[in-house]
């Protein structure tokens, strides 16, 4: 009840109203709904739960499309748009950085020591945020991530391999 779009995409309008009237998509934060379009440009269309407008936060915003990431992990989608939420509490650019974050950080494998005859894990060949305005904070979000997922590969390898003769060469 109450559920609002957080984006006003006129041309989806038709494909969104009725999900939402039917009642099946809550709008909780990480909740997720996926919706299959005819007609359109786009032929699905992924719902996000972002909570509650006034309690909406970064961290919320890396939480909701931390989820819609592994959905497209789970669908194996090489290419996704991820459009940005309008939000008065936070301005476009945390809003840019937290969803970059959230899309980022959920994509992490570390796949070093699966055997061969495991399926290879899913990798996003393209993102693309839609309504982002700074490709600046994108790029810095992204350098940081991946120093990051460096920390991380470091934590997962074996400690032998990772002495600080190792690191420092």
């Amino acid at each position: 009840k109450g559920v609002e779009p957080a984006v006003n995409v006129p041309d989806l309008k038709g494909a969104i109203n009725p999900i939402l009237k039917a009642g099946d998509f809550s709008g909780k934060e990480g909740a997720t709904i996926l919706a299959y379009l005819s007609g359109k440009t786009e032929k699905r269309l992924l719902l996000l739960g972002l909570g509650a407008a006034k309690g909406l936060s970064m961290e919320g915003l890396r939480k909701a499309y931390g989820a819609a990431m592994k959905r497209c992990q789970d669908k194996a989608w090489p290419h996704v748009n991820f459009v940005l939420p309008k939000c008065d509490k936070l301005d476009i650019h945390a809003v840019t950085r937290a969803v970059s974050e959230g899309i980022a950080l959920t994509s992490y494998v570390f796949d070093e020591w699966k055997s061969k005859d495991n399926k290879k894990p899913f990798y996003l060949k393209k993102g693309v945020l839609v309504g982002a305005r700074d490709l600046a904070a994108c790029k810095k979000t992204l350098g940081i991530l991946s120093g990051v997922n460096l920390a991380r590969n470091l934590i997962n390898r074996n400690a032998l391999d990772v002495t600080p003769q190792t690191l420092g060469s």
